[in-house]
């Protein structure tokens, strides 16, 4: 008797005899079962090996033995920008989160490990776009590739940000004094 989702992950021989080795009925087999497992070809044991166990034991350890068995990786169908921000700041690495859609319907993050990043202006390094200040572009064409599958790609124009950080930062001075440089109408926050 061979149970059709073991097939599936490589168990070739199943069998559930008694000691004398002939086959058992249900009911012989909810009270003790003499097991003989082939797993092939992923794993080859150095020789085959009865036990009689109890029906709980068995149930876990088919599903130990189940558990070793490598994971079948899923396939990526699609790839998307989850950007964190919707413009990319000059003179610093900007993230560029892509994640996958798995052929199970989950989504899965995926780095420079993965995917062939290519942008119109700046260079990667990793999934991090870096773009030097003297950058006049209003908005950077950035393409991710699956390695995997390079049938697979999408592109996004990430806009560049326009408005320079204006704020005022304390120096480390101020900071280890306490005082505050901020604009009069906030408050500080631990009054």
């Amino acid at each position: 008797m061979l149970i059709p989702e073991l097939r599936d992950f490589g168990i070739s021989a199943f069998s559930m005899n008694n000691i004398s080795g002939k086959a058992l009925s249900d009911s012989q087999i909810s009270k003790s079962l003499h097991l003989t497992i082939t797993i092939s070809p992923h794993f080859s044991l150095p020789c085959e090996k009865s036990v009689v166990l109890k029906p709980c034991v068995f149930v876990t350890t088919i599903i130990l033995a189940l558990l070793r068995l490598p994971a079948q990786a899923q396939k990526v169908d699609s790839i998307f920008f989850h950007l964190y921000t919707d413009s990319l700041k000059k003179g610093t690495f900007n993230y560029i989160n892509v994640d996958g859609k798995l052929s199970n319907g989950r989504w899965q993050p995926l780095t420079g490990k993965e995917l062939v990043f290519t942008s119109s202006y700046g260079s990667f390094d990793g999934n991090s776009l870096f773009v030097d200040t003297a950058c006049k572009e209003e908005k950077i064409m950035v393409t991710a590739v699956l390695k995997a599958d390079t049938t697979i790609r999408k592109t996004s124009g990430i806009y560049i940000k326009t408005m320079e950080q204006t704020e005022k930062l304390r120096t480390v001075e101020e900071v280890m004094q306490g005082t505050n440089t901020s604009p009069a109408g906030k408050r500080k926050r631990n009054q």
